[in-house]
């Protein structure tokens, strides 16, 4: 008595194939080559040290490359959204995250080149943050300490972001403007912010505007 094979198809290509098979032996054979190829070369690179000319190449590859500033952009734009800046600034509360920090920070303290060269990446339109030189720019008259101890008030001194008190994070909150304009001290414009919070707000405005402002109808 004959057994009826089922048939399906190929996963790559989808050529019509026999069952439990996922490829058909064409994309079978090219798989298993590509995987051969892909040990061959990684076991080659292992322990390999690039000279300071073929890292130069790399560099200028990666910067002038159309593919890679796409990539490159697509990324920022990922990272700098308020769910992942959120998601990061809570795993930064961790401990194991916080000592390893502490040492690789404790690491390249003494280190004046590596500081020297941070320094020189993040200056000024190099920053991510850059906005022009906002945050040389003073405050408007009004912004008074009596209007930001209103706003703490009518926020009950706590974090209207993670919710932590005054108490709990053992600072003054600090007053933050929705609209970024530090000129509008419209009460409905200030929201009482704690320090980590302020700093995430500045990634992904928009967003923060908006998401601020709801809380704020709430």
């Amino acid at each position: 008595m004959s057994i009826k094979q089922k048939r399906g198809h190929c996963i790559d290509c989808g050529k019509l194939i026999w069952l439990p098979f996922e490829r058909c032996k064409s994309c079978a054979s090219k798989k298993a080559w590509t995987e051969k190829r892909r040990l061959q070369h990684s076991k080659k690179m292992k322990g390999r040290k690039f000279t300071e000319d073929h890292k130069e190449k790399i560099r200028r590859a990666l910067k002038t490359s159309e593919k890679a500033q796409k990539h490159r952009e697509k990324v920022l734009k990922y990272l700098h959204t308020p769910e992942i800046q959120a998601k990061r600034i809570k795993t930064m509360r961790t401990p194991k995250l916080r000592r390893k920090m502490k040492e690789w920070g404790l690491k390249h303290k003494s280190d004046q080149k590596w500081i020297n060269t941070i320094s020189e990446l993040l200056t000024g339109d190099k920053n991510p943050s850059w906005r022009g030189g906002l945050s040389q720019k003073g405050y408007s008259s009004g912004f008074t300490e009596t209007l930001k101890g209103e706003i703490r008030e009518r926020d009950n001194c706590t974090c209207q972001l993670c919710y932590n008190t005054e108490d709990e994070v053992g600072y003054t909150l600090t007053i933050h403007h929705i609209d970024y304009s530090k000129s509008n001290h419209d009460r409905m414009n200030l929201v009482s912010l704690c320090k980590r919070c302020n700093s995430l707000v500045n990634f992904g405005r928009d967003e923060w505007m908006e998401i601020l402002r709801g809380n704020d109808s709430t």
